[in-house]
């Protein structure tokens, strides 16, 4: 598991919502453990790196294939069981003292009867197949019982996974494709840390497909005007199209996720000297984790993005005879905030009068009160005490959505 202190909670409590908190409760508590009869393989590396332990137990496994290869490898299972087939990893790595060991440890909930795995990487192709899902699925690479503050640590956790997923992917220049398709929805959960940033991340989606291309120094006739001659000369070819406008950039990028990504995101700094919550009074247990960015996505179906360059000598142009057009778009809803956690107090006082003026902003922890900048719906502005004033974002907590909700 990984340490998620009291007052780490609150404030993650007071801000996301409620399936937000259920997902965190998946990455920092709900470890996992190898289980009495579980099949499993351990392994344990002394501090010189050689193989000193290794435990396995396999049942029922009728073909295992692993063949690697520069290029990738094919790698097949066949362990057709009745019921739930969990099966267990570990690798204890031993490092001199004080550094502690590192673990690494996978749980998957339930082997399918039959997977394979096919990786081309010259060919920019991955294909897994499998006779049913997996289920949940746990990586831990970190500190053993648990990572505190600081130390490093990554896990990620998947449930429902799907039994297929294919992906593709050609991301060169100046055009580039990628796909991510897979035969059903499924649930991602990540968190990593070092001793100064954690990023918690979780997110619901199926498919996703990036396309992108840019054309320079084309010259296709972008506009045009038409000239009627005929009826003044007797010219056979009427009308005579002149072009007026000429492409010399553009780019264009694609992003579309089917049938929408719901998901969350939070990056946390590590700081020390920090003072106790508001209202509830709770304090830090020395340096402790606090936002800094957070964001939320829901049915987010994609964005796409277009820049052109053209040569328009009669047009309005933004510098003549160059015009240029950009066009962003994006699916779905977002929320996207920014944590100032230390204090701002840009005050003075007016001499003879008394009079306090300026701007003041409290570290935004204390009261969970960051700076909501996307959506821009609203200007929060609030007076806190004489000419004093702070400012809250262009949004409020009203706009907050919950991205796993109905």
């Amino acid at each position: 598991r990984v340490g998620h202190s009291a007052f780490q909670a609150e404030i993650d409590t007071l801000y996301w919502p409620a399936s937000v908190n259920t997902r965190l409760d998946r990455v920092y508590n709900q470890g996992e453990k190898l289980d009495p009869g579980e099949d499993h393989v351990v392994v344990v590396k002394n501090e010189a790196g050689d193989v000193a332990f290794v435990d396995a137990q396999f049942t029922g496994f009728q073909k295992i294939l692993i063949a690697p290869s520069p290029a990738g490898g094919d790698f097949e299972f066949n362990a057709p069981s009745a019921g739930l087939h969990p099966l267990f990893g570990g690798l204890q790595e031993e490092k001199a003292d004080p550094t502690p060991d590192k673990f690494t440890l996978l749980q998957v909930g339930d082997i399918p009867d039959h997977q394979e795995l096919h990786i081309n990487l010259p060919g920019r192709d991955i294909n897994y197949s499998a006779s049913g899902g997996a289920g949940k699925i746990d990586l831990y690479r970190g500190p053993l019982p648990a990572a505190g503050d600081g130390q490093d640590v990554t896990r990620i956790v998947t449930t429902d996974t799907p039994s297929s997923v294919h992906i593709i992917w050609d991301l060169g220049f100046p055009n580039g494709h990628a796909l991510f398709d897979a035969n059903a929805t499924f649930d991602l959960d990540f968190l990593t840390q070092d001793g100064s940033q954690r990023t918690v991340a979780g997110l619901t989606m199926q498919d996703a497909e990036l396309t992108y291309g840019l054309r320079i120094l084309s010259f296709n006739v972008l506009s045009s005007i038409s000239i009627e001659p005929c009826l003044l000369l007797p010219i056979p070819a009427c009308p005579i199209v002149v072009p007026t406008e000429w492409e010399l950039l553009d780019f264009g990028a694609d992003l579309v996720i089917t049938p929408g990504l719901d998901g969350f995101i939070g990056v946390y700094d590590l700081k020390g000297g920090l003072v106790a919550l508001e209202p509830s009074g709770t304090l830090p247990d020395g340096d402790e984790y606090v936002p800094f960015i957070t964001a939320m996505a829901k049915d987010a179906t994609g964005a796409s993005a277009h820049v052109s360059v053209s040569l328009d000598p009669i047009g309005t142009t933004v510098i003549y005879p160059i015009d240029v057009n950009i066009s962003i778009n994006i699916g779905g809803a977002f929320i996207f905030d920014v944590w100032s956690n230390t204090l701002t107090d840009a005050t003075f006082t007016l001499p003879l009068v008394g009079i306090d003026v300026g701007f003041i902003n409290r570290p935004d922890y204390i009261t969970n009160n960051p700076f909501h900048i996307f959506p821009l719906t609203t200007l929060d502005v609030y007076h806190d005490h004489d000419l004093v004033f702070g400012f809250n974002g262009f949004h409020t907590f009203g706009a907050h959505f919950d991205p796993f909700g109905p």
